[in-house]
């Protein structure tokens, strides 16, 4: 198998020779690389032919001259609104940057076209993504040192499964200023003009979103690409979100005219005038993948359209993002634009800082931040360890440790770490499998009951100042160690606005929480429908099949002085926290949506130590104010003296 880097230049700069070496040790101890001058080039000129596919190429002869450390797109062959497929020239284009590090690109404004045929392909595995390989990448960077792209307000636009940007193997790259989306979304909406218990007539754009029913079936297309429903999402057009989560496929079709179909399904509709999106094609590719690098920034990004993920960071370090937003592209009538995850963060370490972002109209959660544990196969020597990555989702990661990396043995039934050890060798058996060689021998011995977890790639998080609306299941999901801040944002989620998970036997994403702080945020009329894990506003919810007194899974997590604007019963959600405060909260009372939840109660703790609730305040008559403990004594709570919230229970908590 090829090197997960699909590139031999790449494979040596990381991994041979001291030169190569050293230049690893930097970028992961986050130093600056050196700007290299950057030697006067020839003049550029464009060629035109026609590709296999039909779509006239813009072939450029890589010439072009780099002035004042800037290399100006169209002296590069880089011309906007051809409506020609751009790939081959800003490939050229990348070389350059590569060849002369400290260059910056500028592009002028306007649509920029690329096709998979010319696109960089590597055998990349992107995390929480279907396994296929290739990866195709209209841009690809790759061991670039800081490089700017500069867009001007540039909308890149890619046509069939392909990552817009993927940055492999970089350091100190900064991308602004442009627009990535799809001509063809990988969903697609109809307005609701009718319906029954069973049925629904869909109002259909067949521009933009072209379809055929064959035999009774609907098959959306997508170049050239038939693809059957499996899934779909209603958006309440008088509430602005979707009202209900995913609803299943549908089981027949009929074209009434063009335009206008009939379709049966298990589920019925809540009103006429709503919009169905409809989800179809897999989750192929990220719109942007960052993977191996260190010192990414992206400013005033717009991520209208992808294939997969929005965004997408893998073993990274240092990264930002400041005014980067994943939604459906505004003022065009679209509810859902990305098809999945805004943002997802995996194995990375060092700073995660989102600042002033928007996510919105996503079928999936806006941000997750975690690790990924690996079951273990069999321990075949004193200190070498067999392990898999357990969900073909995950598979492929050969960045997920290096030598010197810290791991953690952790029982997978109590989610608690055993013992630790530290990687001296890592390698991929095959994609699904990997082969660990330890520092030492291991003190117990390691088996199938135990998962890996590394330690050393766990982030630092900052969230501020964002806003999460209209997705489809939860908020920010967070699994790290790290500090984490998440503050003054405001939450319109369809489940639980923050989840705090664990887990080593479904999804695998790995990380107890050390240091949490929640503060200063607006959680507006969250859990209007059901979603998975989602039993409070803010729902800590680790995935522990056996719990073991004394020992909760995280910790040290503040909820403090937030709004919480609420028309159903459950607020808090916790199990598993030693070191939890719910403190200076405003819990405010709405009638904007109808109660529902199966949790009846405002503050749920199961298996908790060291619980402080005081200084909160309620305005209008809660459904509940109870406090139901599971496991967790009541000696372990300090409830204030004028605290609105009372125990559901007859035991006496400490009262301060």
């Amino acid at each position: 198998m090829k090197n997960a880097f699909g590139n031999p230049r790449i494979r040596h700069f990381y991994f041979s020779g001291p030169i190569a070496r050293f230049t690893l040790l930097t970028l992961l101890a986050g130093a600056q690389c050196p700007v290299l001058a950057a030697p006067a080039a020839g003049s550029e000129k464009i060629t035109h032919s026609t590709s296999s596919n039909g779509r006239e190429e813009l072939k450029p002869v890589p010439a072009a001259q780099i002035k004042k450390r800037i290399l100006i797109g169209e002296a590069a062959g880089l011309l906007p609104d051809t409506g020609k497929d751009c790939t081959q020239a800003f490939q050229a284009a990348l070389e350059i940057l590569r060849q002369h590090p400290g260059t910056t690109l500028k592009l002028n404004a306007g649509a920029y076209h690329f096709w998979p045929l010319h696109a960089a392909k590597r055998e990349h595995y992107q995390s929480n993504t279907d396994a296929t390989v290739p990866k195709a990448y209209a841009l690809l960077l790759e061991g670039q040192m800081n490089t700017v792209i500069d867009g001007g307000g540039a909308t890149l636009l890619f046509h069939g499964p392909m990552s817009a940007i993927g940055v492999d193997g970089c350091a100190n790259i900064k991308i602004r200023n442009l627009n990535i989306t799809t001509p063809r979304l990988f969903t697609s909406q109809g307005k609701v003009v009718d319906a029954g218990a069973d049925w629904q007539v869909l109002q259909i754009d067949q521009d933009r979103f072209p379809y055929v029913v064959e035999d009774g079936v609907f098959k959306t297309m997508l170049e050239g690409v038939k693809s059957k429903i499996w899934g779909r999402m209603e958006y309440d057009t008088a509430d602005g979100r979707f009202s209900h989560g995913d609803q299943g496929g549908v089981s027949r079709a009929e074209e009434l005219k063009p335009g206008l179909v009939k379709l049966w399904s298990s589920h019925d509709v809540a009103k006429a005038g709503n919009i169905l999106v409809l989800r179809h094609h897999e989750r192929t590719h990220a719109g942007v993948f960052i993977l191996g690098s260190q010192n990414v920034t992206l400013e005033n990004v717009e991520v209208w359209g992808t294939a997969g993920l929005g965004i997408l960071c893998q073993q990274s370090r240092k990264l930002t993002f400041l005014h980067t937003h994943v939604r459906p592209q505004p003022d065009t009538g679209l509810v859902c634009g990305p098809k999945d995850d805004g943002y997802h963060f995996s194995g990375c370490s060092g700073q995660i800082t989102l600042d002033a972002c928007i996510v919105a109209g996503t079928a999936d959660d806006p941000i997750n931040v975690h690790g990924t544990s690996l079951p273990v196969v069999e321990q075949t020597g004193p200190a070498t360890v067999t392990a898999r990555f357990g969900h073909p989702q995950s598979i492929g990661q050969s960045l997920w440790a290096r030598p010197g990396n810290r791991i953690s043995v952790i029982d997978r039934e109590t989610l608690l770490p055993s013992q630790e050890n530290c990687v001296k060798s890592f390698r991929l058996v095959d994609p699904q499998t990997v082969e660990i060689e330890f520092a030492k021998s291991f003190l117990e011995p390691v088996t199938q009951a135990h998962a890996l977890e590394n330690l050393s790639d766990t982030p630092d998080v900052t969230i501020r100042g964002c806003a999460f609306s209209n997705g489809r299941a939860r908020g920010i999901l967070c699994s790290t160690p790290g500090k984490v801040l998440i503050e003054n944002n405001t939450f319109i989620i369809h489940g639980a606005a923050i989840l705090i998970p664990g887990d080593a036997n479904g999804w695998y994403e790995s990380g107890a929480v050390n240091d949490v702080m929640i503060r200063g945020n607006r959680f507006d009329n969250c859990l209007v429908a059901d979603s998975q894990f989602s039993d409070g506003v803010i729902a800590i919810w680790p995935e522990i099949h056996r719990h073991v007194a004394g020992h909760p899974f995280h910790r040290n997590i503040r909820i403090e002085n937030n709004i919480f604007r609420v028309f159903d019963r459950p607020i808090l959600y916790a199990s598993s926290v030693n070191g939890l405060s719910f403190t200076g909260n405003t819990v405010v009372r709405t009638e904007t949506f109808t109660p529902w939840h199966r949790n009846s109660n405002a503050i749920t703790l199961k298996n908790c130590l060291a619980v402080k609730i005081r200084g909160n305040r309620v305005q209008g008559e809660l459904l509940d104010r109870k406090i139901q403990c599971e496991s967790t004594p009541a000696a372990e709570i300090q409830i204030g003296v004028t605290e609105p919230f009372f125990l559901a229970a007859k035991q006496t908590p400490v009262v301060r």
